[in-house]
Order: structure tokens, then sequence, then C-alpha cells
């Protein structure tokens, strides 16, 4: 297994064996943190042949860049969100939609990580729901018990609204958007109130 990931001013190894996996890094151009665009990568994925390649991150330049590698299956976890972080993003997603539908349709299977996710696919590219698959990022929830018993939804409320003048987000529209986020239901958020 190989891992081609960008390396933003060279922090990390050019080559690195972990666990087995090999790791090549490339440099990029990541203005604010985003787009992470690599010609070297671009270079690198021209000349390699995979059985499978599995790309992620529709909003950066190297799953668009993935499908130039020769692979009998090319799988895309796109982490699709639709919008950017300013009006100038926004704008830009808009203008590459018919790049990065040309990408998506070349997969063999799209994986989203929710059904939020799934059907912002489906409505933005016109996708037929059953070219994409929902598996969720996985979580140990045994790694957050103690939060849990420590940290209920009222007081992430009153943190996020901490410093802020006035908000028109209500309180059960706050509850409602981190089940939604998180894909729990309002009893399951409920049950952070229960004791051991």
């Amino acid at each position: 297994m190989t891992v081609y990931a960008t390396n933003r001013g060279l922090k990390y190894p050019r080559y690195e064996l972990e666990n087995g996996v090999k790791v090549e890094r490339f440099n990029c151009y990541a203005p604010g943190e985003a787009y992470y665009l690599s010609l070297e990568m671009l270079m690198r994925l021209r000349k390699v042949r995979f059985d499978v390649v599995h790309a992620h991150g529709y909003h950066a330049f190297p799953l668009h860049f993935s499908v130039l590698a020769e692979c009998n299956r090319f799988v895309a976890t796109p982490h699709f969100h639709g919008v950017g972080h300013s009006s100038f993003r926004n704008s830009l997603i808009r203008l590459a939609r018919p790049f990065g539908r040309r990408t998506l349709e070349k997969a063999d299977r799209i994986v989203a990580v929710s059904e939020y996710e799934k059907s912002l696919i489906c409505q933005q590219f016109g996708f037929d729901s059953s070219r994409v698959t929902v598996v969720p990022n996985g979580v140990d929830f045994s790694e957050f018990l103690q939060l849990y018993y420590t940290c209920h939804y009222n007081m992430i409320w009153e943190k996020t609204l901490k410093g802020e003048q006035s908000t028109s987000l209500s309180k059960t529209g706050f509850l409602t958007m981190i089940c939604l986020q998180f894909q729990f239901t309002t009893d399951q958020c409920f049950l952070t109130k229960k004791g051991r």
C-alpha cells in the first residue's frame, strides 16, 4: 500500500514507511490552508500504476489529480460540503463544478461519510443514489466517555454564545444542528445527561 500526501512547507519527510505502509509526500501550494496544489504529485500520478486508487477531498486538487493514475478501480471519498468559507471560495466551487463532476463520474464508487453528504452529491451533480455508498467515519466512543458526563450540549451552547452580542440561532436550532452534524437523534443527545 502506498499513500500520497501533500507536504506544505516540507514539514515532514519526503519518504516514510509507517506500519508497512509507504508514504510519499509532495510539496504543495496551499493558500489559506486550502486547495493543496502539487504539480509534483500531478507528475507522479501520471507515471504510476495501482490496483486501486482511493482519493479523498473534493475541495482540493489531489482528488482530481488522482484520476490520472492508471488503476483497475478508482474510489472517491469527496467529503463534499458544497460551499466554501468565503464568497471567493464559493465562486471557485461553482466554477469548478463541471471539472469536479467529471472527476466523480470517473469513480467506480463514490463514498460519502453521511446521508447528508450523499444527498448533496446526488443533488448537486445529478447522480443516482445507487452510485454513492455511505460509510460513516469511525469513532471509538470509549475515548470520549468522560466527556459525556462533563460536557452537555447546554455547556457547548453557552460557550458558543460567549462573547457574542446576538445570534439568530435558537437553543433548539443549535441542538438540531448538532444532531444533524453528528447524525444523532434528539434522544441520543439527551443521553449525555445521564450519570454513571
